[in-house]
């Protein structure tokens, strides 16, 4: 059975029948018994406030069923009963196809039952739920407001977690399948058309469900939706004892205006309708139609109060807008006629077809708000009057009357500029809100990858005065992250530029191209010359001696390879020529030797005086190259069905085999420490690359699956770089100076160059670097493309910034660190060895302060010349200058650890276990113990002004003022404890973060906000920007901000990049500095906002 929500089981579910003694009809969580009359009892398929339903098996037949049995008490023993003849008598009166029939009904052994069709699905609550949660609404639009989490289910990692269905045991994610397409609106606009022509069928036999909503729609693994539940059906032709009582009938999300103000004598085939909208609107929109407790969504149905569809989802197509406006409007008479007007209408939007309901003008709707608001719309009527018969009067009164009049006008003013001031600050409010959604839908786009639509998205709200300088720290710590790189075009070729070859001093690129021409340009874009050869040229190399390789196809007397002086534009020697196009060329380190090959593997060694060496491959060679000893040539051939890496000695003949491991295609090599040191190759298949060492043979790195597929590759000389172009346009570079551990190399650098194949990549084996205002780069490299494009790459800087490690012989751990004031150049790290380490903030640079020998045991605190940092069962006072250990305290408590030491004034408050002790600082005494309960402490947090200290523990807030401890807060339930604690920059607030939430409170009046929490928990929280937003970390890494204004979530960034549970934000000078308890430190940077703005110009 498929999970459920508001308590209703995703299968029919029925009410009715007597009570009887011998059973407790009111429980039913375990089997009451194998068989009900004729119908065996398996399992329990779900259980609802009115009942449970369980599989059964018809033994007559065979069949599988759903047996709902009926919860009921004495109390409310004949409505039960009522409620199940009801709704039996109304669904075996109805024959429709999208109607769940009913088998068999009725009271035996004291239990009310009800035996229906068994369904193979899922309810339609729980596909909107699975929509919601897989993204599809971040794929296709966005919302103005956070999503809420239904009741009674369960937040979902994929489609997996919906289990089978209960007939075919089948996915249930077939179920949801259907609805992810490119036409969902049209889908749903036919599925809903089905329910209503089945709720209409209803009406036309004087039948009125009165509970149309999600939770009573069931969709088959075929796609066929199924209208169910006429446990609260009305009849045209009774009235039962509910409508004679006046109780509220259905599900407040989905009732009609009249259902809600429970006139139940008023509910007619129209109510269905309205459910009917609300229905729609929630599918269309993933979010119900009102929000709230019972009573504000109750207030709100009678108010006519609901969010515009298309304010939730901005792709929502008008009409379909116009179909569910008016099927809930406030006034029956304003809906759809009926049930059947509204699906004629669904099934012409579908098809593209004009449809009858229309979105009310700015007329329509005035008149309506004063149809409901008689007493304010006569209100202005009679200001209007009174405006009028005042300005008459002015003319015929004396002078005297004009000082009145005048002085009414003044009030008049002064009232029109309070409410242009207040809607001054609705429109500001309004429009945080919209840049806080922009940034939020920015960093969604950068979690999925989806670099390009983030990039856009910043852009948008560069290009909106002042909403920079409003998002502050999240936007310019998102920018970094998806600012493009900057390319300068240096030639173009008509047609695919295919090769490039770039000088040995980086001052000057030549490329080929399938248009027959040679191009050399310098690097800003300059053409120096050009060699127009004719055919197709697919290979290119330069030689010592200021000349280049190429050979040239398709010409008459077959295909050749030239060589051509790049200072007398004349052929130096027409070397050989090939039997089929020539597809690369290599030339040796001392330019003696040159080698070329065709494209069905015949291989040419070649000098001035002609072929020295010929070797018949039966693999293409797209990549050739020598080793610095000149006779070593990288070459492909097949052994074995596959493509192999060969180095063949073209004076013994021999081949040696270099195994990657990998089918290979391409390949580059590099002898990074001079000619003795290992060769370093670079060789990569369709989607893997692996980096090795010759003569060792050793792959050190590799990765396999990039992520699309490899065209070319390079390497630099030192072997430190190397980089792949790809068939979609994209260049994934890494830095291999220190070759991974584990063998595997880690994400690359990812640069989208453009729409089509890279067809070659060079990289500068000495980056320059390159500034732009106050932001650098460094060109790294040349890329040709299909387009016929040849390009410069500049590199931006990317987060983090910089990752640093802390080398510490004893690796355990990091302990949490610590500053001097918010505003500190300096952060100190204590590691559980007895290491204390000094970060600097500004340069970056790491140093050791001292080293305990016995290790230290808790965060410390720095105040002017001192550290002061728990050690075991005591605190060591060391000289912050010479790192010596001056003296420490000893405290009798049994706990080593140290779960919090601050600085108060002249005194310094620690915490082990549920001890607090006190010392003094002046006379270096300890002036006490206090217990804290039984509970132990977490953290401790000094007041900015420091008169006083919060102690968190795990269930409690405790406050430390003048030496006495007082409980402040208490956590309401064990699974809602506290994590971390913060102060706001002028000491008025504090938020703490827990279990399911963050709370805003204030310190005088004890006030509190609450904001939404996460389903990671928490690790550290951060007041930011003036304290208008809030900076949290999470223990997966991410990193989630948080707009107080409007209480918002600005954007959750999704950490990939470095292992981080605390962070300490440095905005002054622009950073973030994050740490794992492994050691790990790595530097955020934030961007420059005037930068942003001229960017986005």
């Amino acid at each position: 059975m498929n999970r459920t929500r508001d308590g209703e089981a995703s299968q029919p579910t029925s009410s009715g029948g007597s009570s009887s003694s011998g059973h407790d009809a009111g429980d039913f969580s375990v089997l009451p018994f194998s068989r009900l009359r004729h119908f065996e009892l398996l399992r329990v398929l779900s259980s609802g406030g009115m009942g449970v339903v369980y599989v059964a098996r018809d033994s007559n037949t065979g069949q599988l069923i759903a047996l709902k049995l009926v919860r009921q008490t004495a109390a409310n023993q004949r409505r039960r009963e009522l409620r199940l003849q009801r709704e039996s008598r109304a669904v075996k009166a109805l024959k429709h196809p999208h109607i769940v029939p009913i088998i068999d009904f009725g009271i035996e052994s004291g239990v009310v039952f009800l035996a229906m069709q068994m369904i193979d699905g899922i309810a339609l609550d729980c596909v909107i739920e699975a929509l919601r949660l897989d993204g599809e609404l971040d794929a296709s639009g966005k919302t103005t407001q956070e999503l809420p989490q239904p009741d009674g289910i369960d937040t979902l990692s994929g489609d997996e977690d919906w289990g089978t269905t209960p007939l075919t045991d089948s996915s249930a994610s077939l179920c949801v399948s259907g609805f992810r397409h490119e036409n969902f609106f049209q889908l749903i606009a036919e599925r809903l058309a089905d329910i209503a022509d089945a709720v209409h069928s209803a009406h036309g036999s004087g039948i009125v469900h009165r509970d149309v909503k999600p939770s009573n729609i069931l969709l088959d693994i075929d796609g066929k939706a199924w209208l169910t539940d006429f446990g609260l059906a009305s009849f045209e032709e009774e009235l039962t004892e509910l409508t004679q009582t006046g109780e509220l009938i259905g599900t407040p999300a989905y009732m009609s205006p009249e259902q809600a103000s429970g006139r139940g004598d008023q509910i007619t085939h129209l109510s269905d309708v309205y459910s009917l909208g609300a229905t729609l609107y929630e599918l269309a929109t993933l979010q119900k139609p009102f929000l709230g407790d019972r009573q504000q969504i109750l207030q709100a149905i009678l108010d006519g109060r609901f969010l515009r569809p298309s304010k939730v989802r901005i792709d929502l197509p008008k009409q379909l807008e116009a179909i569910i406006c008016r099927a809930m409007a406030l006034e029956p008479h304003e809906r759809y006629a009926s049930a059947s007007e509204f699906a004629q209408d669904l099934r012409d939007f579908a098809k593209g077809l004009r449809i009858q309901a229309t979105l009310p003008t700015p007329l329509q709707k005035a008149l309506r708000w004063c149809e409901r608001n008689n007493a304010k719309a006569a209100a202005i009527l009679a200001m209007i009057i009174f405006c009028i018969v005042v300005a008459f009067g002015v003319q015929s009164y004396h002078s005297w009357s004009v000082g009145q009049l005048n002085a009414e006008l003044s009030e008049a003013n002064e009232e029109l500029i309070i409410t242009y001031e207040k809607l001054d600050a609705s429109q500001r409010r309004l429009q945080r809100e919209l840049h806080v959604a922009d940034l939020r839908s920015a960093f969604a786009a950068f979690n999925e990858r989806d670099v390009q639509t983030a990039d856009e998205q910043l852009k948008t709200i560069a290009q909106t005065d002042g909403a920079v300088s409003l998002l502050g720290t999240p936007y310019r710590f998102l920018e970094p992250f998806v600012r493009g790189d900057q390319s300068r075009t240096i030639s173009e070729h008509r047609g695919a530029a295919t090769q490039l070859a770039l000088s040995s001093d980086g001052r000057f690129v030549i490329s080929a191209g399938h248009d027959g021409v040679v191009r050399q340009h310098d690097l800003d874009g300059r053409e120096i010359r050009t060699f127009p050869l004719g055919g197709k040229l697919d290979s290119l190399t330069l030689c010592s001696d200021e000349s280049f390789l190429t050979g040239v196809n398709g010409l008459e007397g077959g295909n050749r390879v030239r060589q051509l002086s790049l200072e007398s534009d004349t052929d130096i020697a027409t070397a050989v020529s090939q039997r089929n196009s020539v597809e690369s060329v290599a030339v040796s380190p001392s330019g003696r030797w040159y080698a070329s090959a065709d494209r069905y593997g015949e291989i040419f060694v070649f000098d001035a005086d002609g072929i020295r060496a010929r070797w018949e491959s039966e693999s293409r060679n797209e990549s050739l190259a020598f080793l610095n000893d000149d006779q070593m040539l990288g070459i492909f051939d097949l052994a074995d069905g596959a493509r192999n890496l060969y180095l063949w000695d073209i004076v013994s003949n021999q081949k040696e085999h270099i195994n990657t491991n990998y089918n290979c295609e391409y390949f580059a090599l590099a002898r990074p420490n001079g000619v003795e040191a290992p060769v370093r190759i670079l060789a990569a298949a369709s989607d893997h690359v692996a980096l090795l060492t010759w003569p060792e043979r050793e792959v050190i790195a590799a990765r396999e699956k990039i992520g699309g597929r490899i065209r070319c590759v390079d390497i630099t000389s030192d072997g430190n770089r190397i980089a792949i172009g790809t068939d979609q346009g994209t260049v994934l570079t890494w830095d291999v100076s220190q070759p991974p551990e584990d063998g595997k190399l880690p994400l690359p650098r990812v640069v989208d160059a453009c729409k089509e194949r890279i067809t070659d990549i060079e990289l500068f084996d000495e980056p320059e670097s390159e500034e732009n205002g106050s932001e650098s780069g460094t060109v790294e490299f040349v890329t040709s493309s299909e387009s016929g494009a040849v390009k410069c790459w500049t590199l931006r800087q990317k987060n983090p910034l910089v990752k640093l490690d802390i080398k510490d012989s004893n690796p355990q751990r990091l302990l949490r660190p610590f500053r001097e004031g918010s505003k500190a150049t300096k952060i100190y790290l204590p590691c559980l060895s007895g290491k204390l380490f000094c970060l600097d903030v500004e340069s970056l640079g790491i140093e050791l302060v001292c080293e305990i020998r016995d290790g230290f045991f808790g965060s410390g605190v720095h105040a002017g010349n001192r550290f002061y940092i728990p050690i075991s069962r005591g605190v060591a006072e060391i000289d912050a200058v010479t790192g010596t250990l001056k003296r420490q305290f000893n405290v009798s408590v049994q706990d080593e650890f140290c779960k919090g030491l601050v600085r108060c004034k002249n005194k310094l408050v620690g915490a082990w276990g549920n001890k607090l002790a006190v010392f003094d600082l002046d006379r270096w005494t300890l002036d006490g113990i206090e217990e804290l309960s039984d509970e132990s402490a977490r953290n401790l947090v000094v007041f900015p002004d420091e008169t006083g200290v919060i102690v968190q523990t795990e269930k409690n807030i405790f406050r430390w003022q003048d030496g006495q401890t007082q409980l402040w807060k208490q956590a309401e339930t064990a699974g809602n404890s506290f994590l971390e604690v913060a102060f706001s920059g002028d000491g008025k607030s504090i938020a703490l973060l827990r279990e399911q939430g963050i709370d805003i409170c204030d310190l005088n009046d004890s006030s509190e906000i609450v904001i939404v929490g996460s389903m990671q928990r928490g690790s550290s929280i951060h007041f930011i920007d003036d304290d208008s937003k809030l900076l949290v970390t999470y223990t997966d890494g991410a990193v989630r901000f948080l707009d107080l204004a409007s209480l918002r979530e600005i954007g959750r960034f999704e950490n990939t990049f470095c292992s981080c549970d605390f962070v300490m934000p440095c905005l002054n000078f622009d950073r973030l500095i994050s740490f794992h308890s492994a050691g790990d430190v790595a530097c955020w940077y934030l961007s420059n906002p005037e930068i942003a703005l001229t960017q986005s110009q």
